[in-house]
């Protein structure tokens, strides 16, 4: 009676489960190659929707802070003058 290593069995069957990253990305190698899906899997449109808003945000702070800098600094300098 052969021994049968269930660890080794497991390890050299090929999958048949289609959620494996590898069987996954053959499938989206196969489809674009066949002209199925052309496009790229879009993200999350929060994420990306957060940071644009992000930046303008720290944009526009960063800009008024410095003209109020500016303005005291004319008003500073007109205050001595005289």
């Amino acid at each position: 009676m052969p021994v049968h290593d269930s660890h080794t069995e497991l390890q050299s069957a090929p999958s048949a489960e289609p959620n494996q990253k590898g069987s996954h990305l053959a499938e989206t190698a196969t489809r674009a190659a066949e002209g199925l899906e052309t496009s790229a899997p879009r993200k999350s449109g929060l994420i990306p929707w957060l940071k644009r808003i992000g930046l303008v945000g720290f944009l526009f702070f960063f800009i008024k802070g410095l003209v109020w800098l500016g303005i005291f600094f004319w008003a500073g300098t007109c205050a001595f003058q005289g």
